[in-house]
């Protein structure tokens, strides 16, 4: 059978089953626990990265687990392993609330990478009940100057005019 555009039928579904295919995963719909693949664990990881120098973008899960939380760990000291201080922009659009077991995790992280991490943008929507959570994690952490922005948009561009990262541009 011939379609429109002249593509046999066959050519037609391998062409949407390659495409498919190639295409990246979508994290988009449940928890990730321990035991996820190592291609499901890369693709987590790669949702935090050097956008530019100084400047950490991560794309925070809609769904969070610890185990989330410790790839992130990881990928963070892999950034930051050369050194210096960094701001970070985190999109917080499409996020759940966490629950407290992460909550008190993400304060703990947050703390310990005080000197690395120096300043926070925070793209959080909307959502009331996130800007709260936020608000309160943040104030835990010690993080008293975090920023909160409707749209990621809106925060990449205020971190893209902090000192630290327009001085390399």
């Amino acid at each position: 059978m011939v379609v429109e555009g002249g593509m046999e039928a066959n050519e037609l579904i391998f062409e949407f089953i390659s495409t498919f295919i190639s295409q990246p995963m979508n994290l988009e719909h449940r928890p990730y626990y321990e035991g996820e693949s190592p291609e499901v664990c890369r693709e987590i990881q790669e949702r935090m990265y050097l956008y530019r120098p100084q400047l950490i973008v991560w794309n925070e899960m809609p769904f969070t687990t610890l185990f989330q939380l410790q790839l992130f760990k990881a990928k963070l000291r892999e950034i930051t392993q050369t050194g210096g201080q960094y701001v970070m922009v985190v999109n917080l659009t499409k996020t759940h609330r966490a629950g407290s077991a992460y909550r008190a995790e993400l304060v703990r992280f947050i703390k310990s990478n005080k000197g690395v991490i120096t300043k926070y943008y925070l793209a959080t929507g909307s959502i009331r009940i996130i800007n709260i959570c936020v608000e309160l994690v943040a104030k835990v952490a010690g993080i008293y100057d975090a920023e909160l922005h409707g749209t990621f948009e809106q925060a990449l561009e205020r971190a893209e005019r902090h000192e630290a990262v327009a001085l390399l541009k």
